[in-house]
C-alpha cells in the first residue's frame, strides 16, 4: 500500500497459489482479480 499522510494512493493484492486452486476460493475482485484466469499468470 502506498500512502501519502492518511491518504492511500495505491495498493495491490494478488492470490496465493494454493488459494487460487482451491475449490472453494472466492474472488476478491471478479472483473480486475479473476480466479478464471490463472493460466494467464
Amino acid at each position: 500500500m502506498t500512502e501519502e499522510n492518511t491518504e492511500v494512493l495505491a495498493s495491490s493484492f494478488a492470490y496465493g497459489m494454493n488459494y487460487a486452486r482451491r475449490s472453494d476460493a472466492l474472488e476478491i475482485d471478479p472483473v480486475s482479480l479473476s480466479l478464471q484466469k490463472l493460466d494467464d499468470v
